[in-house]
């Protein structure tokens, strides 16, 4: 979606953000592999809602893999989703 994209309909539209963490799922999968999950099912979800989805980023990492290293906690998870509403819609 380009910024004119966005621009048209950031009125009218629900912003589904997509949120993964980063952690190991064998050999076999790649780390990234609940932050894609969460993209295509929130795409699927924007077609049904007449939603936007923004590109994916990393917010956190698993407890369980990261043992407390690396982990961004959940004011930091909800400032930074304010910090995109607010850079999106102000």
């Amino acid at each position: 979606m380009t910024w004119q994209e966005f621009n048209d309909r950031k009125d009218e539209a629900v912003v589904i953000l997509p949120i993964g963490s980063l952690e190991q799922h064998g050999p076999h999968l790649p780390l990234s592999t609940d932050t894609i999950i969460s993209y295509n099912l929130a795409l699927l979800l924007a077609k049904e809602a007449n939603g936007i989805v923004p590109p994916s980023g990393l917010l956190a990492t698993a407890r369980t893999s990261s043992k407390e290293k690396g982990e961004l906690m959940t004011k930091e998870v909800i400032d930074k989703f304010k910090k995109i509403v607010k850079e999106a819609f102000d």
